[in-house]
């Protein structure tokens, strides 16, 4: 039996720590010690003689991986490479090489290896050099873990991801067609109104029916803009933000006019992304903050951009009516509205399509809110995105 030493004080930052001597003992003196660590934590370990290349002994565990009995394998390295994909044989073997050569290259890789039955297994091989006297690599000891379920699921992921990536663009074509099916029709009823001549009793009616129309054609195109965010390709081009955002204060100015509205811009940086996706998103938010503004109060906006290191950090503050704290988030929802139609009037797919443009260039959008005093709606966009070169 082994004999234990009982220390209660921990080892000083210097002093190797009693257990791990004790621990490298005991590995060294019970088997059974060994035989767990490899089979609790390993699927199989190695042993190979490199002065002698073709002689390397391989646990049982390293042929029960591959659905083989090991008394039928002999213990050589060409048992191995049988199996293994030969494709993958030449990173293994110039990994091998690198390792001999420089012992701080580390031999560690996945390759794939057949199985009996015909299936791929998925393996991490790892190994060290024992060098002699002379630091000439004579040994080596390696090291195999099945990571097949990682990798099986790392496919999966991948095909859903493909299968979303379809989902979508069969979306955006399907939102392009409905769109155009649904506004065709309207524009012939607002043009059908135009040629009725209505009586001085009428009006109200007429009134009613050009409201319903432009909000029916308002929500068409609310819901065009949400399908098409994250379900076009991503075109990503250097964008000069500040430009984007001066053409589209132009595009609001008859709204920003009409709310007498006093808009603060700070410097805004050239950034790698998609502009159209960009701009949807600058546009939704400097509308809003527009829009939803008590009407005893002229609209007071500030937008910003903060450098984050890996980030920039866009920001749109507003003295609007502000948002409960307890609807921050219900506000990034598809048709969530936090007030009535004929106080502020939207589809209220605005913010939605935000999100979805926003996490579609791999960043995030949040809002912070003070009741009756104003918000500030937050982008965050990586840095390290690449650009295509047009």
């Amino acid at each position: 039996m082994p004999a234990f030493v009982k220390k209660n004080m921990p080892a000083s930052p210097t002093e190797e720590h009693y257990l791990k001597k004790e621990l490298y003992r005991l590995i060294k003196e019970e088997d059974e010690v060994f035989d767990f660590l490899q089979n609790a934590v390993l699927d199989g370990i190695w042993y190979w003689n490199l002065e002698i290349p073709e002689d390397e002994w391989l646990s049982p565990e390293f042929w029960q991986l591959f659905g083989i009995d090991p008394s039928t394998r002999a213990h050589s390295s060409s048992s191995w490479q049988d199996i293994i994909w030969q494709q993958d044989l030449p990173q293994v073997l110039q990994n091998f090489r690198a390792h001999c050569a420089d012992p701080h290259h580390p031999y560690d890789q996945i390759v794939r290896y057949r199985h009996r039955d015909g299936h791929t297994v998925w393996v991490r091989c790892r190994g060290v050099a024992i060098r002699d006297a002379a630091g000439k690599p004579v040994r080596m000891l390696g090291a195999h873990t099945d990571v097949s379920e990682l990798f099986r699921a790392r496919q999966s992921l991948e095909e859903r991801a493909q299968e979303l990536e379809h989902s979508n663009r069969k979306l955006s074509e399907f939102a392009d067609r409905a769109a155009h099916d649904l506004q065709s029709p309207l524009g012939t009823l607002i043009q059908l109104l135009d040629l009725v001549n209505f009586s001085d009793s009428e009006q109200e009616v007429e009134k009613l029916m050009r409201s319903a129309l432009e909000r029916m054609n308002g929500t068409i195109r609310g819901l065009l803009d949400y399908a098409r965010s994250g379900a076009q390709s991503i075109h990503l081009t250097e964008v000069d933000s500040a430009l984007l955002f001066h053409e589209i204060q132009q595009d609001l100015a008859a709204e920003i006019q009409a709310a007498n509205c006093k808009i603060e811009v700070t410097p805004l940086p050239k950034l790698p992304s998609d502009e159209l996706l960009l701009r949807q998103i600058l546009q939704n938010l400097l509308a809003n903050a527009v829009k939803f503004s008590p009407p005893q109060r002229s609209p007071e906006i500030r937008i910003a951009c903060m450098d984050r290191g890996e980030t920039w950090l866009f920001s749109c503050q507003d003295n609007g009516i502000g948002i409960p704290p307890d609807k921050l988030d219900d506000i990034f929802l598809p048709f969530r509205r936090l007030n009535g139609k004929s106080d502020f009037p939207g589809t209220g797919l605005g913010l939605a399509s935000c999100q979805k443009a926003a996490e579609a260039l791999h960043g995030r959008v949040w809002a912070e809110s003070i009741l009756g005093q104003g918000s500030c709606f937050f982008v965050e966009l990586p840095k390290s995105q690449t650009v295509k070169q047009a």
